[in-house]
């Protein structure tokens, strides 16, 4: 009897780590992880950063931009984040802007100060975006987090990466982007 309880347990933990899954990703519209070469417009990028400056199409004018869409409470968006740190390290240098996009939802809460610590404790150097309204987010139909999106210096988005970057993707990406 105790085997039969067992295995009968095992379709509802399956089914509670899919709904969890879907939950903690952002949910079944969430697109397959990995690179997707793309030519839209980059919509302008503006708003409070969490340290409490501006950003403006000004800070990137000229130059390529990758943005990066996270919440303190996305495990994958934890995962990256010496990634990106590191990829930024390379990338300022050879003249690339990167900065975060607070993203909230009803599974990922605003929480400024969480976000704040989450920066802070991870050494970030680059400035992340309070996306309070989700206008930002909206304007780029980001679905799930962590999304990072890479636009070259004449303001055309050139790739989307659904999904936690590769050490290496980013700094390959840039380099593509900037070789056109």
């Amino acid at each position: 009897m105790r085997k039969v309880v067992g295995l009968a347990s095992v379709p509802v933990a399956v089914v509670v780590a899919i709904v969890l899954g879907f939950a903690l990703t952002g949910g079944a519209g969430q697109p397959k992880p990995g690179v997707v070469a793309t030519s839209v417009p980059l919509p302008a990028v503006a708003g409070r950063t969490l340290g409490g400056s501006s950003f403006s199409p000004r800070a990137y004018h000229g130059h390529v931009l990758v943005l990066n869409f996270w919440n303190p409470y996305c495990a994958p968006c934890r995962g990256e984040a010496t990634v990106l740190d590191l990829a930024d390290g390379t990338l300022a240098p050879k003249g690339a802007v990167l900065v975060g996009v607070l993203f909230s939802n009803s599974t990922f809460p605003r929480d400024l100060a969480a976000a704040r610590r989450f920066a802070r404790e991870l050494g970030e150097r680059y400035p992340s975006i309070d996306d309070a309204s989700g206008h930002i987010a909206s304007a780029f139909s980001i679905r799930g987090i962590p999304t990072t999106v890479i636009a070259d210096a004449g303001g055309t988005i050139r790739y989307e990466v659904f999904g936690a970057l590769k050490p290496g993707e980013l700094e390959r990406l840039v380099t593509r982007v900037q070789r056109r």
